[in-house]
């Protein structure tokens, strides 16, 4: 046993915290037996209610567990005997502030609501008052109602003239700490559905309790976070229960705009906001989809039909890669073919390939080899091989099928004309019936040549009087039979003609006929 002389003596005690595992060490010098606690300091020290007091003595240590740390947590130690004076600390009184969050969420009561009145309870352990106030949930922040009133009566604080919903929440504040506590409720007492009709919008209000309703349209600002009015406000009421739908009917709002919908028979009411993306049936969205769809296929179509017109009236809308065949009359004749060529090329948009602008390569590699290989660039480009006929070009050609094209006096080493037409033997079908002319052209000038002066082998081949069929040339170089309407063809080609004889290549070129034409008449009157 262990005799003290001063039985109002304080046991002395050292504690440990240990905030990881939510509990304290207790240790006491030699001494007689102690008892320990841990206990909230408010008028006096209540016990925990998941901790009791413990026995320690000099040999021992105390542990003491708690559940929430709470600013007025304290220690109490105590002898044994009876009456004996206790000692106390509190290691958090002085610095409350990082636990007052906890405190405020351990004291916190369930909300409840009825007849129009939210109110919750706050016990706390220890003895504080915060501040109670009604927010409302908004874009990840909590902003406060100023129109809730607020009562209080013991432990409890009521709020009249508010809405139930699970937006409404409590605010509870002290010492520059918060804690918000919202219904644990999802369904509220009213609900709504939105139809969208050919003019307007009819909004279907559904509630469980007599209320009145408001709705307007609204345009959201970006800045406050509110939907600010647009239009007038349509109110609506339910003066007792019903199963019936209370209905709005509002004008179709604008893109961009929203419908907001809210309780006004109290002062605090969350509003909802319809906006056209929120629409259970998208109806709206839908339309200002098609909308959108049609009137960029007009303009898309508008746009190409423009492009091809312009175009047409502007320069050709073809390239054709044309290889040029002719007989060599004379020295007048080639001339006019080179004009021929130019013709074609600059007017007309063709990519014309001519022995003459080529006589480098027809020198280094032969006029046959030189003529196979751009007859094959033809044939993949689906140009035209376009064979120039005059009355020479007829005699050349019974000569050279009697194999007589050496006695035609024509002393030229690059004889175009021969080498093509052994060339083109076998596609003109002369020897083996083929007939594969699909690739051939035949133009003739007025006073060069007559129908008649044309073999009837290459009588299946397109012909062209020139210049009185240079209109249907056009049309079979442009290909423009897929085009449509053919009205629109004719007015183009016609549109093209008047260019075309107006140009001064077509009267140069003209010019050129005119004087192989006078070569002609005097070689027959020699």
């Amino acid at each position: 046993m262990y005799y003290i002389s001063n039985r109002d003596a304080k046991p002395d005690f050292h504690y440990k915290h240990k905030a990881e595992e939510k509990k304290f060490e207790i240790s006491v010098p030699d001494g007689p037996d102690v008892y320990v606690r841990l206990c909230y300091q408010a008028n006096i020290c209540e016990d925990l209610e998941s901790s009791s007091k413990k026995l320690i003595n000099s040999s021992k240590n105390a542990s003491l567990s708690y559940e929430h740390l709470l600013p007025c947590l304290c220690i109490e130690a105590f002898y044994t005997y009876r009456d004996s004076k206790r000692e106390k600390k509190c290691p958090f009184l002085e610095h409350p502030e990082p636990y007052i969050e906890e405190l405020l969420q351990v004291s916190v009561r369930e909300i409840d609501y009825h007849s129009n009145t939210m109110s919750v309870r706050f016990e706390s352990p220890c003895p504080v008052k915060p501040t109670v106030t009604v927010c409302r949930k908004q874009n990840g922040r909590c902003v406060t109602e100023h129109k809730a009133i607020m009562k209080e009566h013991g432990k409890e604080y009521y709020f009249k003239s508010t809405d139930s919903d699970h937006h409404l929440c409590f605010k509870f504040s002290l010492l520059n700490r918060a804690h918000i506590k919202c219904p644990d409720w999802s369904d509220r007492l009213w609900n709504m559905d939105l139809k969208i009709q050919l003019f307007d919008v009819l909004l279907a209000i559904s509630s469980e309790i007599p209320a009145s309703f408001s709705a307007a349209i609204c345009r959201q600002n970006q800045q406050t976070g509110d939907c600010d009015l647009q239009s007038i406000i349509y109110n609506v009421s339910r003066h007792q229960n019903g199963s019936q739908d209370l209905q709005l009917s509002l004008p179709r709002p604008r893109i961009g705009h929203c419908i907001k919908v809210w309780r006004s028979d109290v002062r605090v009411s969350h509003p909802y906001l319809l906006c056209s993306f929120d629409f259970s049936h998208k109806h709206l969205g839908l339309l200002a989809l098609v909308t959108s769809l049609v009137i960029f296929t007009l303009i898309l179509i508008v746009y190409i039909i423009y492009q091809r017109t312009w175009k047409i009236f502007t320069a050709p809308l073809w390239r054709r890669t044309i290889l040029l065949v002719y007989s060599p009359d004379s020295a007048e004749y080639k001339t006019l073919i080179c004009a021929f060529a130019d013709f074609l090329q600059s007017i007309l948009g063709c990519e014309v390939i001519l022995d003459l602008w080529d006589m480098n390569t027809v020198s280094q590699i032969g006029m046959v080899p030189w003529f196979y290989q751009k007859r094959e660039l033809v044939s993949q480009r689906k140009g035209k091989v376009m064979i120039v006929w005059t009355r020479r070009s007829k005699t050349m050609y019974d000569q050279w099928k009697k194999r007589q094209i050496s006695s035609l006096g024509c002393k030229d080493p690059t004889n175009l004309f021969g080498a093509a037409v052994s060339c083109l033997e076998k596609d003109f079908g002369v020897h083996h019936g083929h007939e594969n002319l699909v690739d051939y052209t035949m133009v003739y000038f007025e006073g060069l040549c007559e129908k008649k002066d044309i073999p009837k082998c290459f009588r299946k081949i397109s012909r062209y009087h020139l210049f009185k069929d240079l209109c249907r040339l056009v049309s079979h170089l442009q290909d423009t039979t897929c085009l449509s309407p053919p009205c629109l063809i004719k007015a183009v080609a016609k549109y093209l003609m008047k260019k075309l004889i107006s140009s001064e290549k077509r009267r140069g070129l003209q010019h050129h006929v005119d004087i192989c034409k006078k070569r002609l008449d005097e070689d027959v009157s020699r």
